[in-house]
């Protein structure tokens, strides 16, 4: 018979176990910490972008109609756009026009979709006789014609699925995929926030809500644009660009960091601005990298190149260019554009960003960082034909300029920039890099056109980088201010998009 067991501190005690399990219990929690907040954030930009996807009338979101117009012909021809001597849209996609007064409706804020039974039944009739016309004689140079194809290959899954539907099925399916985009950016902007200031539980989630609740970005993301796949791409390239500095380069990074690269290369030509910041995030994450650094930077560049390259295949069986010149652009007589310089492009730019000095010459007529970048932040919506009241942008401005203060406090601490200077860097490279892009190429039409061409949502793939600075504004006021100053943010945000929500009824069904 067996004696009664011997004491517990007779026991051999192995401190190893203990400590290994501590680690997997931490693990554990940290999965399931992140897991809440995936959640979390996922279920309110899905519920808010999916409101969007139903306010929005057809072809009522900047350039709908064009990106519409560009996978639709992808997905019934399995060939890129342009097709020269076709026209922009298809024979189905006019009479869709025509039976909802979509061209009477952009750009004219007094007009509306068809309202009374009468004339909705009248516009689903029309819409039904426009089944039975070609679908594959579209795809003409447009503005649209010139953009790599990722995103519009996907948008022809869901426009295959529901090729048995009507045009209005098929764009509301085709919205859904942009919506998962959106959430995408929303969750990733929330893994960004948490990933720099680990010490605030509650980062993470302020972060994600803040762009999951913002309104013009759900505007954007959850229309027929190639910008709503970028700002998803751009936001997780940014994720994992800063974990590789902070923690290294690994093989899987090395491999995510690539891929992301190489999908926003193949999504916008807008991606390009921010190259030169994820390729200083690739020099800092292979110093820190514990195995062959080579084979790393390798395997990072080998995937980046693969959908580029795939691209370049397909263009080249096709006769197509890499870049064919877009149409369906104003373009003013040769006379009458403007001839560029260096001097002028430098002027532009900075006047598009910072106070004109004196000695410039007024390009815009206006103040751009409040008109342009403010402004269409807090909502230019439609085809930019109508937006909130105007004390809203003036309290928006404060609220910015104020949280971009407390931002400069919280990083003024010396600590705070040895530890994340690297970091910085590559927000600071990706951000000058996507706003010389942006000030080129706006020089450039305006020259030839007399447009302007900027937009706020040009500056969203940098989403996630807005919502961790106004998580760290909220930081700078320490344990007892900060959660006060988020729970401040979020019920902004939530008035925002209640405002944007009741301006958008009333332009449309008011």
């Amino acid at each position: 018979m067996s004696g009664p067991p011997p004491p517990a501190d007779l026991v051999p005690h192995d401190a190893g176990a203990d400590r290994d399990q501590a680690s997997d219990a931490a693990s554990e929690d940290r999965r399931s910490a992140t897991r809440r907040l995936v959640l979390a954030v996922a279920t309110v930009a899905l519920l808010h972008g999916l409101l969007w996807t139903i306010l929005i009338p057809p072809f009522q979101a900047p350039d709908e109609t064009e990106h519409f117009a560009y996978a639709q012909y992808l997905a019934e021809t399995a060939r890129l756009p342009p097709k020269v001597g076709n026209p922009q849209y298809s024979s189905e996609e006019i009479a869709a026009f025509n039976a909802l007064g979509t061209v009477g409706i952009t750009g004219a804020y007094g007009v509306k979709p068809p309202a009374t039974e009468a004339s909705a039944d009248a516009a689903e009739a029309a819409v039904e006789v426009a089944e039975e016309l070609p679908r594959d004689d579209g795809g003409g140079p447009s503005t649209a014609s010139a953009q790599p194809p990722l995103a519009y290959a996907l948008w022809a899954i869901p426009y295959r699925v529901g090729a048995d539907g009507s045009i209005l099925t098929r764009l509301w399916l085709m919205r859904l995929l942009s919506l998962a985009c959106f959430v995408a950016t929303a969750v990733g902007a929330a893994l960004l926030a948490r990933e720099l200031l680990p010490s605030w539980r509650w980062a993470g989630m302020v972060g994600g809500l803040l762009v999951a609740l913002q309104p013009a970005v759900a505007f954007i993301a959850v229309s027929i644009n190639p910008d709503t796949l970028l700002f998803a791409v751009s936001t997780w390239a940014l994720l994992v660009a800063v974990r590789s500095v902070r923690h290294g380069l690994t093989r899987r990074r090395a491999l995510a960091l690539g891929v992301l690269a190489g999908a926003g290369m193949v999504t916008k030509l807008t991606f390009a601005g921010l190259v030169p910041g994820l390729l200083l995030a690739l020099v800092f994450g292979l110093r820190r990298a514990r195995t062959d650094r080579v084979r790393l930077g390798a395997t990072a560049i080998g995937a980046a190149a693969v959908l580029p390259v795939v691209y370049l295949a397909w263009a080249l069986l096709q006769g197509r260019g890499l870049l064919p010149v877009a149409a369906g652009t104003p373009v003013l007589p040769v006379e009458q554009q403007a001839t560029g310089s260096l001097t002028g492009l430098i002027s532009y730019a900075w006047q598009l960003y910072l106070p004109r000095l004196p000695f410039m010459h007024d390009f815009f007529g206006f103040f751009p960082p409040y008109t342009t970048w403010i402004g269409g932040f807090v909502g230019r919506l439609g085809w930019l034909d109508y937006g909130l009241r105007g004390w809203i942008y003036d309290a928006a401005a404060v609220i910015l300029a104020g949280a971009l203060v407390l931002v400069l406090v919280a990083l003024s601490r010396a600590q705070r920039l040895r530890r994340n200077w690297r970091v910085l860097a590559v927000f600071a490279l990706c951000a000058l890099g996507l706003a010389a892009q942006i000030a080129w190429v706006g020089y450039d039409y305006r020259n030839k056109t007399g447009f302007v061409f900027e937009q706020t949502r040009y500056l969203y793939p940098m989403i996630g980088v807005y919502a961790t600075g106004m998580v760290t504004a909220c930081a700078a006021l320490g344990r007892r201010g900060g959660p006060v100053l988020a729970a401040a943010f979020i019920g902004v945000a939530c008035l925002h998009t209640l405002a944007a929500v009741f301006a958008t009824v009333a332009r449309y069904y008011g």
